[in-house]
């Protein structure tokens, strides 16, 4: 579980310098950055192995299967499984 807290505890920052550093390097916020990075372990699953989709949600990080499906495809424009069947039928 990545949070504020322990981003600023491992790094020895506080909250404002968290977020300043995020707006700064990564052009978004912390939240924003984290479900990005979910986002493309969840694509690199989805190519490279076999496991059900929600494996897949639960090894990116996802918690709830539904928002995985939904964020996914906001993200994307497709479901997990379209992604994963365009990309190994290539």
């Amino acid at each position: 579980e990545i949070t504020i807290k322990s981003l600023c505890d491992t790094f020895l920052l506080n909250t404002k310098q968290i977020y300043a550093i995020f707006k700064e390097n990564f052009a978004c916020t912390v939240k924003q950055y984290v479900l990005k990075e979910r986002i493309e372990i969840a694509k690199d699953l989805l190519i490279k192995t076999n496991y059900s989709v929600t494996i897949v949600a639960e090894k990116s990080g996802f918690k709830d299967y539904n928002h995985f499906i939904q964020f996914f495809k906001s993200t994307t424009g497709e479901t997990p499984y379209k992604y994963r069947k365009k990309r190994i039928n290539i």
